[in-house]
């Protein structure tokens, strides 16, 4: 993870937000992409939250002030995915940006027919709003 000061931040971001089109907020998981016939294609990766809650609007604004970062840092707990059989592991964290949430990964063996193969695998959850937290 690499340090930048916070004007870099602000200049690269607004080249991203120049360069890309923001993908629609859904649960169901990545914007459809429309083919050349019309059509829409199936979505690539997905989310399915329990009993199909969607999030709200203005997620981030809404859990800026929700909590400080020593109390999600000291309760989060640790959070562990299945991933093709393997148990992939990781604790809270505070990501050098400032956001808080989990990382983890690292190389998992996965069965592609009867070919056993390694895989490299990571995972990133970041709490929306958690960079504003208060320490």
């Amino acid at each position: 993870e690499a340090e930048a000061s916070a004007e870099d931040d602000d200049s690269a971001a607004a080249a991203t937000k120049s360069r890309k089109k923001k993908a629609p907020d859904t649960a169901g998981g990545a914007a459809k992409k429309a083919r050349a016939d019309g059509e829409k294609s199936a979505p690539t990766c997905w989310v399915r939250t329990p009993k199909g809650v969607e999030p709200p609007k203005y997620l981030k604004k809404l859990q800026s002030k929700s909590m400080k970062t020593k109390t999600f840092l000291a309760k989060a707990g640790e959070l562990e995915v299945e991933v093709f059989g393997n148990v992939v592991g990781g604790v809270p964290r505070e990501f050098s940006s400032g956001n808080k949430g989990w990382y983890c990964g690292g190389k998992i063996l996965i069965k592609v027919g009867k070919t056993k193969l390694w895989a490299q695998c990571g995972l990133n959850i970041t709490v929306m709003g958690s960079k504003e937290w208060k320490d």
